[in-house]
């Protein structure tokens, strides 16, 4: 764990057109800055988003309950 100075402010830079990806790194800094950890269940979001990301999973466009579905319905509407 490494403290992170209370008080600082950050700016996140992402790309255009964010993805699922993007997103969850966008999630595990923020809680990292906020947290000066990463959560426990970091290796699960990982592994999760590389199955999204590299086809191995569908995304149901119509199922709002699942994350990558989310995020893309968020880089339609940019």
């Amino acid at each position: 764990m490494i403290p992170v100075p209370k008080g600082k402010v950050y700016n996140i830079i992402i790309h255009f057109s964010t993805d699922f990806d993007s997103l969850a790194s966008i999630y595990l800094v923020t809680v990292y800055l906020i947290n000066g950890a990463f959560p426990k269940y970091t290796d699960d979001l990982i592994e999760y988003v590389e199955i999204i990301d590299s086809g191995r999973m569908s995304i149901d466009k119509l199922n709002l309950k699942c994350p990558a579905t989310v995020a893309n319905f968020l880089e339609m509407s940019v």
